[in-house]
């Protein structure tokens, strides 16, 4: 399988101290090439199978102007972290995690997951 790499960078701008780079910080997964899957929510705790157990990470995508709450649990009795309902989330975790959970406060939001 071809390998994945994921990579961020950017800037801080208009501090007063100037500018200050973020990054390049990578993570990257040598064993697997990656799966683009889409999630369309139920209310409340979706569980998300992680495709293949050498997956490292998710790129999680709602879709744009996107208003429902959404977080991130591991499992179901976790208050859970709040993610952005529109900004994609990066989620890094170990290889051999076989699934999460996407908690949605309503139905029907087509989420865009992007393993590696």
């Amino acid at each position: 399988m071809p390998a994945a790499v994921v990579t961020i960078s950017g800037a801080k701008i208009n501090l007063p101290s100037g500018t200050e780079a973020i990054g390049p910080l990578t993570i990257s997964n040598p064993t697997s090439g990656g799966a683009v899957t889409v999630l369309t929510t139920a209310s409340g705790d979706n569980t998300v199978t992680v495709p293949a157990s050498t997956y490292v990470g998710v790129v999680i995508v709602p879709p744009y102007g996107n208003t429902t709450a959404l977080k991130l649990k591991g499992a179901g009795g976790d208050t859970g972290i709040v993610i952005h309902p529109s900004n994609p989330t990066l989620y890094s975790f170990p290889a051999g995690t076989a699934n999460f959970i996407l908690n949605a406060a309503g139905s029907g939001v087509a989420i865009e997951m992007n393993f590696f």
